[in-house]
Parts: structure tokens; C-alpha cells; sequence
């Protein structure tokens, strides 16, 4: 034992530090958020959340601008339900916008991004998402996401930044959200927490508790590479890979400071090009230099691949997949493949961790879906190890999978997707497929909720830490339901 502190009454000299200097200890924990898709989600340890800088990269029509906007259309619909529920909560709705360097984005009322809002709400309208605005441009309805379609690289930084020193700096202390602002906002006095005024100086104003606030801020630029400085000229047509590199490398640094504070995440889209006359391995290379992959915290590579590649049986020339439509009957819907890969992880996930996924590209008569959540349930059951080994997708049973285990017959494809398709699919359909697989007693679930609360809340992403090392005894929680509403090598999951 020293016979003597090394430095007197510690604890009270750091207080003051943090007093003197407006910090808090162990306040800055983040609220987690879903890509939308649990396989993406379990890919990332479920650890995606406001304050990232991540970027998609890889090929043309590899589905990177796609997954960015199913995930805007997921969180679009779940803030699109709350402001509908309860108005009062509008303030606490952030700020989601794509924007568009490349003019790809379909942001008609009949278009593309609604009809993956509708996947996710269907009852969704274009009003409640776009908003309202009267004859001088002013909103009658607030949107919930906003869409812009610009050229110059200069306007999405400014945005960012701007939009940082408006917002107030997000806290989790002792399991509840504080926003935080300077003390001279005279407004916010009378909602401040008086002892952590006192000891940090700055107005902590407690945000309700059944409010969660993963990021203020996500927005999808698309793409880097099309974001044009506004000193690029036809002087130096001859230095653009050299330029957009210099200019990125300036505009990063003004809001990637500001991310975690602030809890803005930004899901970028880089796309590759062509080295010409490179001879010497792969021609291909990311271009805006090495700015943006040091300040992304998450890439992830994709790559479209063929029908075989996927193990799918088709003839010569086809690339869409056809099956029947549980939404339309008598019609079919059409898939093609896409791949991932965890590139760069400083989130807490793995590198070189892949995935393969399904692009729904037409029900029936709508196209252009997004994401396909059937195939995306059916590749996160077999990531967490809850389908049993010998299942086929034509023949599906279960493993520890809140119930579905004890059913006496196995579950057709068909029958899954039925699963899945909450909200697009009625209660009573559910219900069909449990009492067709011998489970009549079962209420019914909406499984892709239960599984998303499991990764981003609960106990599934140690389940699939477990199965990554080979570990398969692990139970699930099943004490909440949710029901539905009126390494050096890869690792794939294929």
C-alpha cells in the first residue's frame, strides 16, 4: 500500500477539469439505427449509428445507390409514422435527404423511392413524406425527407456544416438523451437540468424517453464522383482526379468533426473507375482520393452477380429471377443478386465479412422495390444459425427461432416470404401460414421486427459473434413480442 494519494481527492480534481473544460465522462454513448436490411445489420455488429461516415463503392449498377435509398425509405416511414401519430413529435423528426449529383434519384409520386417507402408504409403518401409547399415555396406541409438534385461540390458541404452549428450536441447519460446547447440560448433555460448546468455550463435538456434519436442528420450524396468543385474549369480539364482529390480532402475535415456530436451520418456513394491502358492486374480504382477512405468509420464494397453465381438454375441470357408473386396473385415478381463485403469496419464489426443479397426489381406491377426483405430474413436466419442445416429454401425449418422451431411441418418458400412481408401482407395471412405449418396456436409476429429489436437491442448480435467462432449453444430472448400492426479470409454467407 502507498502510504500517501498520488494525487489528493482524484475524483474531485477531475470534476473540476470537466467542469472547467464542459465535459461530461461516459455521456457520449449512441443510440443504434438498421440499414434496413438485417444481413447488413448483422455485417456491422449492429453498430450503425449517427456520427458515421460511411461509403458504398464498387461498379456500376452494383445496387450501391439502392440500398442507400431503402435505407431513407425505411427510417422515412418509421418518422412518417410518428409524425401521423402524434404530431406534437414533428420537432423531434431529423433531417433525411438524398442528394443527387447524378440525376438517377426517382422522386415522382408513382417512382421508385415510394415504392420502397410503401414496403416499409404502405398507406404512405407522397404529401406526408415530400411535404407541402404554397405558391412562394414555403412549406404548408413539413416534409420528412427532402430531395436535391445539384451539381457543385461545395453546396452538400456547406449544407452539413451549416446544419451542424444549428443542431444542439446529442448526450446519453445514465440511459437517458440530452440535447445540449450553449448556454446563451435563452429559450432552452427552463428545460435544462440544473445540476449538469452547474457542473459543465451548458443547457442539458432531457428528451423523452420514448423518443429515440439515433442521428439528427442521414443523408445519401450519390456520388463523390460527380460532385464537382466550383473551381474545376476547362484549364484544368487535364488535373480532375488530382483536383476532386485536393478539394475533397479541404471540404471533409469542416464536417467530419462535427459527425458524433451532432449524430450525422452520411452513407456516400463512390463509384469505380477505369485506369485506361493499365494492363498490369485490375484496371479499376476509386477516384477523390485518399480522403474519403480515411474518413469513412464503414466501406462496403458491391458487386452485382449472375444468376449461377448465386446458385440460381437459369437459361442463357437470363438475368432476372422469376417467382411467384404472394402479393399479386396470379402474377410474378423478379429478383436479381448483389453482393457485399465489409472493406474498411472501425465500428466494432470485422473486415472482409460478406454477404449475398436480393434486389426486388418488380412485384407485379410495380418496380423497383429496393432491397428484397424475404431473402434478406431468410440469409440473417442463417448468419445467426436459427434455420435448421439441412433446410433448402423450399423446405425451411427452424432452429431457436421464437416458436417456429415446434412447428410439425416444414415452411415452403412461398409460406416464408408470407412471413416477411410485414406490413405489405395482412395479420390474417400470417396467421394462414402458421396454422398451414401446424401452428395454429401462435399469435401472429411480425419476425423481421423481432429480429431487428434482437440485433440493434437485444442478444442476436452475440448470438452471431458466436456462430463467426463456431459456437451454436445460444439461446434467444423470447420474453418481448412483437406483433404486427392493423480474419484474413472472407467470410460468406451464401
Amino acid at each position: 500500500m502507498l502510504g500517501f494519494e498520488m494525487v489528493a481527492d482524484f475524483d474531485e480534481a477531475i470534476a473540476d477539469i470537466e467542469s472547467t473544460v464542459g465535459l461530461v465522462s461516459n455521456s457520449n454513448f449512441v443510440e443504434p439505427m438498421s440499414t434496413s436490411s438485417l444481413a447488413l445489420d448483422l455485417l456491422c455488429f449492429g453498430r450503425i449509428s449517427g456520427g458515421l461516415f460511411v461509403t458504398c463503392f464498387g461498379k456500376e449498377q452494383s445496387a450501391k445507390s439502392t440500398t442507400a435509398d431503402d435505407m431513407l425509405a425505411f427510417h422515412v416511414a418509421q418518422y412518417a409514422k410518428i409524425k401521423r401519430d402524434d404530431p406534437e413529435l414533428t420537432n423531434f423528426i431529423p433531417f433525411m435527404a438524398k442528394f443527387d449529383y447524378e440525376g438517377s434519384f426517382d422522386a415522382a409520386h408513382d417512382g421508385l423511392f415510394m415504392n420502397m417507402v410503401h414496403k416499409y408504409m404502405p398507406s404512405a403518401t407522397y404529401e406526408e413524406v415530400f411535404g407541402v409547399k404554397d405558391a412562394t415555396g414555403n412549406y404548408e406541409v413539413s416534409p420528412v425527407f427532402r430531395y436535391y438534385k445539384l451539381s457543385k461540390m461545395e453546396s452538400f458541404f456547406d449544407m452539413l456544416h451549416s446544419l451542424s452549428k444549428k443542431l444542439p450536441d446529442l448526450r446519453v447519460l445514465n440511459g437517458s438523451t440530452y440535447a445540449v446547447y450553449d448556454k446563451k440560448q435563452d429559450d432552452k433555460k427552463k428545460f435544462a437540468d440544473k445540476g449538469l448546468y452547474k457542473k459543465t455550463g451548458l443547457l442539458w435538456c432531457k428528451i423523452p424517453d420514448e423518443i429515440k434519436v439515433p442521428f439528427q442528420v442521414l443523408v445519401s450524396p450519390d456520388s463523390y464522383p460527380a460532385m464537382l468543385p466550383a473551381c474545376a474549369d476547362d484549364d484544368e480539364a487535364n488535373k480532375q482526379m488530382a483536383l476532386l482529390a485536393r478539394e475533397f480532402a479541404k471540404q471533409i475535415p469542416r464536417v467530419k468533426g462535427a459527425f458524433r456530436d451532432k449524430r450525422i451520418i452520411t452513407w456516400g456513394i463512390n463509384q469505380y473507375r477505369e485506369r485506361p491502358g493499365f494492363t498490369m492486374g485490375s484496371n479499376l480504382y476509386e477516384p477523390c482520393g485518399g480522403a474519403l477512405r480515411f474518413a469513412s468509420d464503414l466501406r462496403i464494397g458491391a458487386s452485382a452477380i449472375s444468376l449461377s453465381t448465386a446458385g440460381i438454375k437459369a437459361k442463357a441470357g437470363e438475368s432476372l429471377e422469376k417467382e411467384d408473386s404472394v402479393l399479386h396473385p396470379g402474377l410474378q415478381d423478379s429478383y436479381s443478386y448483389i453482393q457485399f463485403v465489409t472493406a474498411k469496419n472501425k465500428i466494432g464489426g470485422l473486415d472482409r465479412l460478406q454477404v449475398r443479397l436480393r434486389l426486388w426489381r418488380a412485384s407485379g406491377k410495380k418496380m423497383g422495390l429496393g432491397l428484397d426483405p424475404a431473402y434478406d430474413t431468410y440469409m440473417a436466419l442463417k448468419m445467426l444459425g436459427m434455420l435448421n442445416p439441412k433446410s433448402t429454401k423450399n423446405n425451411i425449418r427452424f432452429v431457436d427461432c421464437y416458436g417456429l422451431e415446434e412447428a410439425p411441418k416444414s415452411m415452403s418458400w412461398s409460406q416464408f416470404k408470407t412471413l416477411t412481408l410485414v406490413p405489405m401482407v395482412k395479420r390474417a395471412d400470417i396467421h394462414r401460414v402458421l396454422t398451414e405449418v401446424g401452428l395454429p396456436g401462435m399469435k401472429p409476429f411480425d419476425l423481421r421486427a423481432r429480429l431487428r429489436k434482437g440485433i440493434i437491442h437485444g442478444d442476436l448480435v452475440p448470438r452471431f459473434k458466436a456462430s463467426l467462432m463456431g459456437d451454436t449453444d445460444f439461446q434467444v430472448d423470447e420474453d418481448e413480442e412483437i406483433e404486427i400492426e392493423a480474419s484474413d479470409d472472407d467470410v460468406k454467407y451464401e
